[in-house]
């Protein structure tokens, strides 16, 4: 049900964002839904988290407050007077009823994210908003002639911008995995590859430019998994696992990238460039160790 269905006779209408175009991989994201991966359940979650919450403090918002994220194209038309903030955007913009706002692709990046004074709201599904793509959990989908409820449209008052911190390195640092002692020579080769990003998404990010086929790949049980996790499928090209990944696989997994390596790769364009490098830690992220 629409936000502004859920009015009464009489009432003031609901204000909303109304989706004119969707635009490309557009969705609502928030932190996520933590602990129920023993369910089958991902995190699910914002793909750059210091995008998301830039935003955020940008108009006033709590950091964690749920956000549009999108890869542009998206076209939204405001059915009340809010303030509306986006990555790449000087400063957040005061927007009237009926206003058109357009958010084109970034130039610096892959992932854009949208903030409105007052927050998102609707209804949660296991604790979030998050929508899942991989899973299908869409709590509040971003779709034409669908719309936003805004949580608090009285909320204009916007906070001085927060510039998202700057990529200052194409290195990202390769944490052990499980199978990187069973496969040391396909880890070596990992931790000094310069590799291109082929494809991304919320699910997971391919990389070509290194094949580890004939050193690492092996038939095995399933085993948990967690963002960051670098599998290594049959054809040799590593899979980076998103915030959407499958709660398991049967690749191995030869490294992890802690989140701010996680967050800098999937940031990338298709075609872009990184050299990995072993990470001077010996644990990896979340608990992970080799």
């Amino acid at each position: 049900m629409r936000p502004e269905e859920r009015r009464g006779l009489g009432a003031e209408p609901v204000p909303t964002l109304e989706v004119i175009e969707p635009g490309i991989a557009t969705t609502v994201q928030d932190q996520g839904r933590m602990g129920l991966a023993a369910l089958g359940v991902g995190r699910s979650g914002w793909v750059c988290e210091e995008h998301a919450r830039a935003v955020n403090r940008a108009v006033g918002n709590s950091a964690s407050a749920p956000v549009i994220e999108t890869v542009g194209g998206l076209v939204l038309r405001a059915n009340a007077p809010c303030v509306i903030a986006a990555t790449g955007w000087v400063a957040p913009r005061a927007v009237r009823v009926n206003d058109i706002v357009e958010i084109g692709p970034r130039r610096d990046g892959l992932w854009v994210y949208v903030a409105v004074a007052g927050g998102i709201s609707g209804d949660a599904m296991l604790g979030s908003l998050s929508e899942d793509t991989l899973a299908g959990l869409c709590p509040l989908p971003i779709v034409a002639g669908g719309c936003c409820g805004i949580a608090d449209a009285s909320v204009v008052a916007a906070a001085d911008i927060v510039a998202p911190p700057q990529r200052v390195s194409d290195r990202l640092y390769v944490h052990p995995g499980p199978q990187s002692a069973r496969f040391s020579s396909a880890s070596t080769q990992l931790a000094s590859a310069t590799l291109t990003v082929v494809a991304s998404s919320r699910v997971g990010i391919r990389l070509g430019g290194a094949d580890l086929a004939s050193v690492a790949w092996d038939q095995m049980p399933s085993q948990p998994l967690i963002p960051g996790a670098i599998q290594i499928p049959p054809d040799g090209q590593p899979i980076v696992m998103g915030p959407d990944h499958p709660t398991t696989g049967g690749y191995p997994v030869i490294g992890v990238l802690g989140r701010d390596d996680l967050s800098n790769l999937a940031d990338r364009p298709p075609g872009a460039k990184v050299q990995m490098r072993r990470a001077a830690s010996e644990v990896a992220p979340d608990g992970v160790v080799g």
